[in-house]
């Protein structure tokens, strides 16, 4: 998203490498074959933040910055400078060498005290990009330019973060998956979409299009679980930015982004993994992979991952239920095996689990060259459930996000009640229930959503059964 900048006023934060003898770089820095990374913020009590950020390269370029140094842009302040310590480096490598990895550097601050509560963007910027990008112009001369904006407040706002690393190869012809994890420890709401990559604060690369993909495999993003789909039909370099907006009782208040780039390779003597039995899980009316879970019901669920020219495959696993304090999940996988594995994913949910929004896993299998990440969506609790029925279908509603109309579209095998009930994402039914009797066939439903900007939830129900529970933007 692009903005004017709040003020002319900039602070900078020099971040150094722990070292004995630490080197400053100027603001813009050169590193050239940059892939993408990102900035986070985590809030450590009271106006206190730490910073840290992401960079990730392709290691036949120039070298990863030892110090970088970050803009911090805020309205009423002069400029400020404190001394932030990089964490530590780790270069990742693609198995048996048979395609370049990427190498990733992880810069982490010490703690930074606001002297007030506000609006602020924190940024970074380098030249130059990866000259062998495809999708955008001139890009060995174009600047990446990261950014999160962050509300700072005393009680508690820690920007989102993404919780799986990035995958940079694609096989060409071949769908491929991918779902960076985008979650807030807050709890706050999060929106997710493609954006264009940014050159600086106020504008976006020149000339960027949306990858190259086949008829009815385009480049595009799951709303319902963040995950990336992409059926590519090009070789090449592609570059993409994916941005998280967070918005905490209807307004927004941070959002960050992951520049990223893809690699389309064409080798027939690597296939991506697969999970086999993936399929079997139960979906909803729009193809995703959902369960319901009663609170105190113990849930066990393993999955099996081929791989079909036999390589070693690692079984991962991303998600907020493994990062509750109280009765978390868990997940366990077979050592690296050629050309199977098994993964199985155990949790019993409790009573303080259950809530509206659900919660999002990813599994993601690799042979240390191209990856698959599949999503399940997972409702706890007893309010609500999504009940079996193959007489109904509820599309999906558009556009989403929305500013004032929205549009359900449904077909019915049999006359109907339709019942549609919204709530806030407290879980709070925010407007009157519209009851309509339908025929068979299919309708669209068309609503005024004079609300507030932020994230709603609209329940389907037909003549009793409780058919779907969308998440809705208004902006």
């Amino acid at each position: 998203m692009i903005k004017s900048l709040l003020a002319s006023k900039i602070l900078v934060l020099l971040l150094i490498i722990l070292t004995s003898s630490p080197v400053i770089l100027p603001q813009k820095a050169n590193a050239s074959h940059l892939m993408g990374g990102e900035i986070t913020a985590n809030h450590l009590g009271g106006l206190n933040y730490e910073f840290e950020m992401v960079l990730y390269r392709d290691p036949n370029g120039v070298s990863l910055p030892q110090g970088v140094n970050f803009n911090i842009v805020f309205g009423s302040i002069g400029t400020i400078t404190g001394v932030l310590d990089t964490s530590f480096y780790d270069t990742t490598t693609t198995a048996n060498g048979t395609l370049v990895g990427y190498e990733a550097a992880y810069y982490k601050s010490g703690t930074y005290g606001f002297t007030a509560p506000g609006l602020y963007y924190i940024n970074w910027s380098s030249c130059c990009r990866n000259s062998a990008i495809v999708n955008c112009q001139n890009p060995g001369s174009q600047s990446m330019f990261l950014e999160t904006m962050l509300t700072v407040v005393a009680t508690s706002n820690s920007t989102p973060v993404f919780l799986a690393p990035p995958v940079i190869y694609a096989q060409l012809d071949s769908n491929w998956q991918h779902n960076p994890m985008p979650f807030d420890v807050d709890g706050d709401s999060l929106v997710w979409s493609m954006d264009t990559p940014l050159i600086n604060s106020n504008s976006y690369i020149p000339g960027w299009i949306t990858p190259s993909a086949h008829p009815g495999g385009a480049f595009s993003v799951n709303q319902s679980t963040g995950e990336m789909n992409w059926t590519p039909n090009m070789l090449g370099n592609f570059v993409t930015s994916f941005l998280v907006e967070e918005f905490r009782a209807g307004v927004k208040i941070g959002e960050i982004r992951r520049d990223m780039q893809f690699i389309v390779v064409n080798d027939t003597s690597i296939s991506s993994p697969r999970i086999g039995n993936f399929n079997t899980l139960p979906t909803d009316a729009n193809g995703n992979a959902r369960i319901m879970l009663p609170p105190g019901s113990p849930y066990n669920l393993t999955l099996t991952a081929l791989d079909a020219q036999n390589d070693n495959i690692v079984f991962t696993s991303f998600g907020e239920p493994y990062m509750l304090a109280n009765n978390p999940a868990s997940f366990s996988s077979a050592a690296p095996f050629p050309g199977i594995s098994s993964g199985t994913f155990t949790w019993t949910p409790n009573a303080s689990h259950a809530r509206l929004a659900p919660y999002i896993i990813s599994f993601r299998v690799s042979d240390g060259m191209l990856t698959t990440d599949e999503t399940l969506i997972i409702e706890v609790g007893t309010f609500t459930s999504i009940e079996e029925d193959n007489t109904h279908n509820i599309g999906n509603s558009y556009p989403n996000p929305t500013t004032n109309i929205l549009i359900v579209p449904f077909e019915l095998q049999n006359a109907s009640t339709v019942q549609f009930e919204l709530f806030d994402i407290l879980g709070n039914k925010i407007a009157d229930d519209v009851i309509k009797q339908y025929a068979s066939g299919k309708h669209n439903e068309k609503f005024s959503m004079d609300l507030p900007s932020g994230i709603y939830f609209m329940q389907i129900t037909v003549d009793g059964k409780t058919m779907e529970s969308k998440k809705i933007t208004i902006k």
